[in-house]
């Protein structure tokens, strides 16, 4: 039997695994919920991961083949971080406790930050960032490259702002949804703040924080659909199949002006070599390489931010023998710095703290749904990198304030 052909079984039989839980859960609650969204988007890149690896666009040099070890592996790892959300997810709740003042304040201010810098970004985009997406994608290994430069001063420092709160913003505009009677004004600007940064990065040339962006809004739409209105809800889905469709086309477009006839890494590669590359290339690359490392970066990968203000791609790549500027999918990541043992230990640690949020009577306090969404958002993105791994010190900022917001509701909820 061939490499290729023995290589291809192994992959299907990855998708196989990926294709029970999906069918588990979906016979058992037959409706599409936020944790049934995790199952399918695994299941689905687990077969981009065949067709990447018989693609012309497949990296050729390999340090070992796929066995079946790496894919339990992998699975159990998924099952591990998938096993609190059985029990902590819409399903299972009815009631969202009502927010305290403060987060009104919070959501205020972020709504009338996002404007300015919104605008700004998207009027570049639409005037000068698709035109030359490849070449913009290029200059970002310049020294001297600012994602910011066609910004305001103020328009900037309001971006940074809501960079700093990227990752609650989704779930903030949600609760905000479900809990009070919506402004235009307020709920738009929370809309502008929830894809802004996904707006910034295709002006910067990335293609990767508009998937995070659409993936994660769609994910909190099923996270608090059931406390939605029923008009808001039918706006929602109507603007979620809109933008959807836009981001497809935009995901297209990136990668025709990346690897197309006329762009910057053009090959004999087709665009579909590329989309199946982007898409299925994770899981491959730690099938491959990422299970064969021996020597571990003790965080310097994930977690580069507590070392120094890059990361050192040539200092790992020294340390693991493997390339370190591809994606390894999340559980790869942690491997790589932690080795396996202490990635379980670590992973099954995490799962431990999620079960421990509690839903009382169907009832839930809502700033632990925003954890979920941050822990979740490191499963369904974990199949590109570590989702957090350029934003160690945002992460941090998003679970303290999170937690302040959490308190404040326990101590002002009365009944």
């Amino acid at each position: 039997m061939s490499q290729s052909i023995q290589e291809s079984i192994y992959l299907i039989f990855s998708n196989v695994l990926f294709l029970i839980p999906l069918l588990y859960y979906l016979i058992k609650i037959k409706r599409l919920n936020e944790l049934l969204y995790i199952f399918i988007i695994w299941f689905l890149f687990s077969i981009f991961s065949v067709l990447y690896n018989s693609s012309n666009a497949a990296y050729s040099s390999y340090k070992s083949t796929i066995t079946l070890a790496p894919i339990i592996y992998i699975y159990v790892c998924f099952l591990i971080t998938v096993s609190p959300l059985f029990k902590i997810n819409s399903n299972n709740i009815q009631y969202i406790k009502s927010p305290s003042n403060l987060f009104l304040y919070i959501i205020y201010f972020i709504s009338i930050i996002a404007y300015l810098p919104f605008i700004e970004n998207i009027f570049h985009l639409l005037t000068s960032g698709f035109s030359n997406f490849g070449s913009i994608y290029e200059s970002r290994d310049n020294l001297d490259f600012d994602p910011r430069a066609h910004m305001s001063f103020l328009g900037a420092r309001f971006n940074s702002i809501l960079i700093w709160m990227q990752f609650v913003t989704p779930s903030f505009l949600f609760i905000y949804l479900s809990k009070f009677k919506v402004n235009i004004i307020i709920a738009i600007g929370l809309i502008f703040a929830a894809f802004n940064s996904s707006i910034l990065g295709l002006c910067s040339g990335s293609r990767g924080i508009a998937t995070a962006t659409i993936l994660n809004v769609a994910y909190c739409y099923l996270l608090f659909k059931n406390f939605l209105p029923i008009f808001i809800n039918k706006i929602i889905r109507l603007s979620l199949l809109f933008i959807g469709t836009l981001f497809v086309l935009g995901l297209f477009w990136a990668t025709l002006s990346r690897f197309g006839d006329h762009g910057i890494y053009n090959s004999d590669n087709t665009i579909l070599d590329w989309i199946y590359r982007y898409l299925g290339e994770g899981l491959v690359n730690f099938y491959k390489d990422g299970w064969s490392t021996t020597s571990f970066t003790n965080g310097q990968n994930s977690f580069y931010q507590l070392f120094g203000d890059k990361r050192n791609i040539m200092l790992l790549e020294k340390i693991t023998h493997i390339r370190m500027y591809v994606f390894y999918t999340s559980f790869g990541d942690l491997l790589i710095d932690f080795g396996p043992f202490a990635t379980l230990l670590i992973l099954l640690s995490i799962a431990f703290l999620i079960r421990r949020i509690s839903i009382r009577k169907g009832c839930i306090n809502p700033f632990d749904l925003v954890y979920i969404n941050l822990y979740s958002y490191s499963i369904f993105m974990g199949l590109f990198t570590f989702s957090y791994i350029n934003s160690t010190y945002i992460l941090i900022f998003s679970i303290i304030i999170t937690y302040i917001l959490k308190i404040q509701v326990k101590y002002n909820f009365h009944g």
